[in-house]
C-alpha cells in the first residue's frame, strides 16, 4: 500500500485502474517525507506518523489492523483473494471501482478479489483486515505475496496464471 496525507478529501473522488497506475508512478518518483510515505511499489510496514500496523497470525488466518490519523489516506495494494474487513473505530470514506462510500464504525465489510481501495480517514480509524493463511505462513513478506499485487499488471497475470 502507498500511502498520502491529504487535506483535500476531494482527490479520493475519482477512481480508475488507469488513474491510479498514473498516481502511484508519480508518487513512486517522489522522496518519502513526512505527508508522502510508500515503499517503492511494495507494500508499506511503516508509517511514521500516519498510520500503524500490527500482524496477528493465527492457525489459518493473517489478520492486520492498521490505524489511520486523522486526514490520512491510503491506496491499498491489489487483493489477490477475497477477504473480510471490519472497521473498529471511526470513519473512513472509501472509493473503488464500485463507486464511493463512507463507513462509520462499527462496520464489517467484504472485500472480493481483485479490488483495490483509496481510503481516506475523516477522523481516527482503525481498520481489521482478515485473510486466509491456509500454508500458516508466517513472514510477513510471504503473506503480502500471497494476498496482494502492487500493479495492475502484476494482476493480470496473477489471474491468467491461477
Amino acid at each position: 500500500m502507498s500511502l498520502i496525507k491529504s487535506n483535500q478529501k476531494k482527490a479520493i473522488n475519482v477512481f480508475s485502474k488507469k488513474n491510479i497506475s498514473e498516481l502511484l508512478k508519480k508518487i513512486y518518483s517522489s522522496k518519502s517525507n513526512e505527508s508522502l510515505i510508500h515503499n517503492g511499489g511494495k507494500i508499506c510496514r511503516e508509517g511514521g506518523d500516519l498510520f500503524d500496523l500490527e500482524h496477528e497470525i493465527v492457525d489459518g488466518l493473517y489478520l492486520r489492523r492498521m490505524s489511520l490519523n486523522k486526514g490520512t489516506g491510503i491506496i491499498s495494494g491489489i487483493h489477490k483473494r477475497n477477504h473480510v474487513w471490519m472497521l473498529l473505530q471511526g470513519s473512513i470514506k472509501v472509493s473503488s471501482e464500485l463507486g464511493e462510500e463512507e463507513y462509520l464504525a462499527p462496520w464489517v465489510g467484504y472485500s472480493p478479489a481483485g479490488t483495490q481501495r483509496l481510503i481516506y480517514a475523516n477522523e481516527r480509524s482503525v481498520f481489521q483486515n482478515v485473510f486466509k493463511n491456509p500454508k500458516n505462513l508466517t513472514y510477513l513478506d510471504d503473506l503480502e505475496e500471497y494476498n496482494y499485487c502492487t500493479t495492475i499488471e502484476e494482476y493480470e497475470k496473477y489471474k491468467k496464471n491461477n
